[in-house]
């Protein structure tokens, strides 16, 4: 149920980019994120061992937030915002 809400979020407020995580190489594919960033994502994804998942950057008024998918846990999250915030 959970998944199906998530769904229809991301179809009623698309994400301004999403980053997706395979082998633990990041790679945009949705928007537009700069070099810098998708090169720091898959450096904390390799520091932390994630092979697999998704980054969204989700507009909140002039804000880019960061939602993350379930595969990513949330004590690596925080690294992965440190490095949205030096290099946007």
């Amino acid at each position: 149920m959970l998944e199906l809400l998530t769904r229809i979020i991301r179809v009623l407020f698309p994400p301004a980019f999403t980053i997706t995580l395979e082998e633990g190489v990041a790679r945009s594919t949705q928007g537009k994120v700069t070099g810098r960033a998708v090169s720091g994502f898959t450096d904390v994804a390799k520091q932390q061992g994630i092979a697999k998942g998704r980054i969204y950057g989700v507009r909140r008024g002039k804000t880019v937030l960061l939602r993350f998918s379930s595969n990513i846990p949330s004590s690596a999250r925080q690294r992965f915002r440190n490095v949205w915030q030096m290099t946007k």
